[in-house]
């Protein structure tokens, strides 16, 4: 999973990324508002991927973010609650 905005770069890492993870489910690029109050355990983009690993039945999410127009990447690694 992704946020909006990210370079050729960082999609061929999240594409390298997948290769290694033979189990991997693919989600569309995420993109949400910071007023995202999903499922009420907060807001942003953590709620957000904590939401869809729970739809989808993930006990860890991978998501790649970039701030400053593609310059930094920051990959979190989350383990869903249950």
């Amino acid at each position: 999973l992704s946020s909006r905005g990210i370079t050729a770069r960082y999609r061929h890492l999240l594409e390298d990324l997948k290769m290694l993870i033979p189990h991997h489910k693919k989600e569309s690029k995420l993109d949400v508002g910071k007023n995202y109050q999903g499922g009420g355990t907060g807001g942003g983009y953590g709620a957000a991927v904590n939401e869809i690993a729970e739809v989808r039945g993930c006990q860890t999410a991978l998501f790649l973010e970039t701030r400053k127009r593609g310059q930094d990447g920051y990959l979190w690694i989350e383990r869903a609650s249950e």
